[in-house]
């Protein structure tokens, strides 16, 4: 049986949080998603000029997701949460940025739950399979 991925690009912001100012910057993250490692997700995104990745649970993105507001799931050093009045927007907070400073990530919810369910059809699928 061939592993599956699950890859999808997502544009997002990137916010480094302990910078003065803190502005969002674009960025286009990849997520990826592999059956050979099935609760890891990791973003992939490039910040000045330099490639970052940042793995956290699938638990963990389906919590922050799913959670009644205020939404927060937290483990470790990776924090989700939703934010906006009509949870329009999924924020990835991360204890170490690039350069060992807080940051975060806020990217549509519909673009990571679509992703999140993809994950998740794709692990059904292997375990009916089994």
């Amino acid at each position: 049986m061939r592993a599956a991925v699950i890859e999808r690009q997502v544009p997002m912001a990137h916010v480094q949080t302990a910078r003065a100012g803190g502005s969002p910057v674009p960025v286009l993250a990849d997520l990826h998603w592999a059956a050979a490692a099935p609760w890891s997700v990791r973003v992939g995104f490039r910040r000045d000029g330099e490639q970052v990745f940042w793995r956290f649970g699938l638990d963990l993105l389906a919590a922050g997701v799913v959670q009644p507001p205020p939404g927060v799931a937290e483990h470790g050093p990776m924090t989700v949460w939703t934010a906006g009045e009509q949870r329009e927007r999924i924020l990835l907070g991360h204890a170490q940025d690039t350069d060992g400073r807080p940051g975060r990530l806020e990217a549509r919810t519909s673009d990571l739950a679509e992703f999140l369910a993809d994950a998740l059809r794709a692990m059904a699928i292997r375990t009916a399979a089994v």
